[in-house]
């Protein structure tokens, strides 16, 4: 599988006040330039000090009092991009946008980023799994309905999970065959997710190999090729529109 380009964007991490340092965030490449997120710093942020020389006004003898160590500026240094990051997720015109953000950074420092290029109708998807509003009210915790690939067997699984990578973990583990997620729905709760996966399991009931694996054929590929990546409550949730999605390789 082929590993996405990401581009790093530096955000403050008290927002509107850079003094209290920058944190990054990336993003797949292919996003930020299909929504047109823009880099605010790209380098060393110089800021004039304005912090008084001394403390007393009019000093007698102004030599008492100069500070000696006192800084002109403030220098604000972009922070080093590591590996280990904090997971969220942005579901923004139907589609779901995956954030690597510094662990040090707030889901608020993140939300006011997410602000600045997604419409006010996004929703904010945090890693300990709450969905927010973009003004920070808190919704249904979200789930997702997932398909998983089997290689080996030819087979593909239909399940539901609010986590994800820790239920595909879980199934590698006793799993000597390398498993692919395939594609994820996200929905409003777990109910919903409930719904759309006996909905699906009775679809493709005519497929079924074994509990929640069906047989990988061009019918059931071809749903998940033309799957959305989220469902609102106005949805049907037995026919999802025949749109086309992003895959998501990773969650």
């Amino acid at each position: 599988m082929t590993k996405k380009l990401k581009s790093v964007f530096y955000i403050e991490k008290v927002p509107g006040n850079i003094l209290k340092g920058l944190g990054w965030v990336k993003v797949d490449t292919d996003a930020a330039q299909k929504f047109n997120i823009r880099r605010k710093y790209t380098e060393t942020v110089k800021i004039k000090n304005y912090e008084p020389y001394c403390c007393p006004i009019y000093p007698e003898d102004l030599s008492e009092y100069i500070l000696f160590d006192h800084k002109p500026y403030h220098y604000i240094y972009l922070p080093k991009v590591r590996n280990s990051h904090k997971r969220f997720s942005v579901q923004f015109k139907q589609e779901l946008v995956t954030l690597f953000a510094q662990k040090s950074l707030t889901v608020k420092a993140v939300g006011e980023w997410v602000r600045t290029w997604a419409s006010t109708d996004a929703k904010l998807i945090t890693p300990g799994n709450k969905t927010l509003t973009l003004d920070g009210d808190s919704t249904t915790e979200n789930a997702f309905v997932y398909f998983i690939f089997n290689i080996d067997s030819k087979a593909i699984k239909i399940g539901m999970a609010k986590n994800v990578e820790k239920r595909l973990k879980s199934l590698q583990t006793s799993n000597p065959i390398i498993l692919e997620l395939l594609h994820t729905i996200h929905l409003d709760s777990v109910e919903d997710a409930q719904k759309l996966e006996y909905v699906l399991h009775q679809k493709f009931s005519h497929l079924r190999m074994n509990g929640e694996w069906f047989e990988a054929s061009e019918e059931l590929r071809t749903y998940i090729k033309h799957a959305p990546v989220s469902y609102s409550q106005s949805l049907d949730l037995s026919e999802p529109k025949p749109y086309r999605s992003i895959p998501l390789s990773q969650l």
